[in-house]
Order: structure tokens, then sequence, then C-alpha cells
């Protein structure tokens, strides 16, 4: 049985591209739109916004940190916490 998807609506969680996403809604089976923090719409498939789901999930559950993989992954994370203003 499938989960009825009006249960990922108000859903939050961050990534490191957009950084503080919100579900709004789940237009079809398969596309979802998202806000960011600019209130700027993103439109992803439900099968990537699941998968991110699943993985922050799977890391609340075991305590884990999300560590950057990649130097540019890292510039990112500190971006968040340092910001430049040019």
């Amino acid at each position: 049985m499938k989960a009825p998807l009006d249960m990922y609506i108000g859903n939050e969680f961050k990534t490191n591209k957009h950084e503080l996403l919100t579900i709004l809604a789940v237009e079809s089976e398969n596309m979802v739109v998202l806000t960011n923090h600019n209130n700027e719409e993103i439109r992803m498939l439900l099968p990537s916004v699941q998968k991110m789901k699943n993985k922050i999930d799977k890391l609340k559950k075991t305590g884990e940190k999300i560590t950057p993989t990649s130097l540019n992954q890292l510039i990112k994370k500190i971006a968040l916490y340092f910001p430049v203003k040019l």
C-alpha cells in the first residue's frame, strides 16, 4: 500500500544547493513543488525528494551528522555559517 502523498506537504529539510526547502504541494504522482528561503518555487521529481528525505531521516536516527564529501560541498557548508557579501 502506498503512503498518501499529502503527508509530505509542510515538511522542511536542508539541502546543499537550495538550503532550507519546504514542500508546498504534490502536483501529480511524480512532481513536487517546494519553496526555498527566498520563496522561490522549485520543482523536483518525487523520487528525488523521497531519497533526500529518507537520507535525512536515516541520519537523524543514527545521530550522524551530514559531512561534506567534496571540497565544493565543504565550501557551501561553510558559506551557510559565514556568508560573504560582495
